[in-house]
């Protein structure tokens, strides 16, 4: 029985080959359905109209905020806290 000796090179060359021939089957694969958002519990929406205001100091912007249960259903009374900045 004869035993081969094979270099560290040719090893890595060889496993080396075998990776790239098995990852080359990435194109086949299929995008995972949407998931997101998730309304476990507190969900919060809020848009700006306009959401962009000139440096005219007279033009507002109206801020509204809706706030949602688990179930989907508006909360009424629910408390929160805006601050606003000014961009240098």
């Amino acid at each position: 029985m004869r035993i081969r000796h094979f270099s560290r090179a040719a090893l890595l060359v060889s496993i080396a080959a075998a990776m790239l021939a098995t990852g080359c089957t990435l194109d086949k694969q299929d995008a995972p359905a949407l998931a997101g958002p998730s309304g476990y519990a507190l969900s919060v929406t809020m848009t700006a109209t306009p959401d962009v205001l000139p440096r005219d100091g007279n033009s507002s912007s109206v801020v509204q905020l809706i706030a949602r249960d688990a179930d989907g259903n508006p909360l009424a009374g629910q408390r929160f806290l805006l601050a606003t900045t000014v961009a240098a």
